[in-house]
């Protein structure tokens, strides 16, 4: 904005500028990644095991599965035969036989709940299945958690050859009112760096992060049950869930999958510039017009332009530091 001011002026030069760059498609193709949002809290359960966390780790070459129970801070891990969704299935009946079925389970997408026979499981014992964004772990930090914990008393008691089991019971237990203090610290803490931005609404145009800077256009279709979290489509068709993390509000419109990509070559690319804040050229300005920009010549300055400002101000021209005047 500061050159901009510097060589051109009209009513509005912030807002159009501004407007100009948000409706570019090669700024927001190319944008920054979004700032750190405000930390949510989700609300804490009222009793133990009405909501459980799960995830699936490796140690040691082996697969297991962690449970875990925010109300409390218990976890437990059963070692896995295979990481699949039948042998998840098993060994989650046999720990809800006996700690009872929560109401809520969290985990990560991965292929084991995310599949069609652990949703006929979640169906089936009455259970509501909650999976976090992909590329989010954050969405499922309790579980994520706990599987640092779980792997650090498995590589001790793997060290000096103790029972990993007896190990857990050294962990203490929570209290809801300490975990609430312990939360509001953290949000505190988490969200001194933060920047809200307004929520997703079904219908807005998007710019989806698909790498380091760069951006694909998509539309928000589908919103979700958890927070931040939506469902967008791209231009081809294809549909992605994705937590607003990666999400980018745009002006731009979407192309349509048979419109023409934008090809930008090394050299000679620019960005076409509307004919109503063009500078004019001194041959083609009539001496009537009181507005705009005019650009004047004089003597031994002539192969040298001096800008005048539409209040007939001399702009001059910035000149580099010589040392030599000094």
């Amino acid at each position: 904005m500061h050159r901009i001011r510097q060589s051109f002026f009209w009513n509005g030069l912030t807002t159009d500028t501004k407007d100009f760059v948000e409706k570019c498609a090669v700024c927001r193709q190319t944008q920054r990644a979004n700032p750190k949002e405000p930390l949510k809290l989700r609300d804490i359960p009222e009793y133990p095991f009405q909501l459980v966390s799960t995830d699936i780790f490796k140690f040691k070459g082996d697969d297991f599965l962690l449970i875990a129970d925010p109300y409390s801070g218990f976890n437990d891990f059963r070692k896995l035969k295979s990481s699949t969704s039948s042998e998840v299935i098993y060994l989650l009946r046999q720990w809800c036989s006996v700690h009872g079925i929560p109401e809520i389970l969290e985990s990560d997408g991965g292929p084991q709940y995310s599949s069609q026979a652990f949703r006929e499981f979640a169906t089936n014992w009455k259970f509501k299945l909650r999976i976090s964004s992909p590329h989010y772990p954050q969405s499922n930090g309790f579980a994520e958690r706990k599987v640092q914990t779980v792997k650090g008393i498995l590589k001790k008691c793997w060290h000096d050859g103790s029972d990993p089991y007896l190990a857990m019971l050294l962990l203490l237990f929570g209290v809801a009112k300490v975990l609430q203090e312990l939360r509001d610290n953290q949000k505190r803490y988490a969200d001194q760096v933060a920047t809200p931005r307004p929520p997703l609404k079904t219908g807005d145009n998007v710019r989806m992060q698909t790498g380091h800077r760069e951006w694909k256009p998509a539309k928000v279709v589908e919103m979700t049950e958890s927070p931040r979290s939506v469902i967008v489509e791209t231009p081809e068709g294809r549909k992605y869930r994705r937590n607003s993390k990666y999400l980018h509000t745009t002006k731009a419109s979407i192309p349509s999958e048979n419109s023409p990509t934008l090809e930008c070559e090394s050299n000679n690319a620019h960005v076409p510039v509307s004919n109503e804040y063009q500078e004019i050229a001194p041959s083609e300005q009539s001496p009537d017009q009181s507005s705009g920009i005019q650009t004047q010549y004089s003597g031994e300055n002539a192969d040298r332009q001096t800008k005048v400002s539409c209040y007939g101000r001399k702009i001059k021209p910035v000149e580099k530091y010589d040392p030599s005047k000094y």
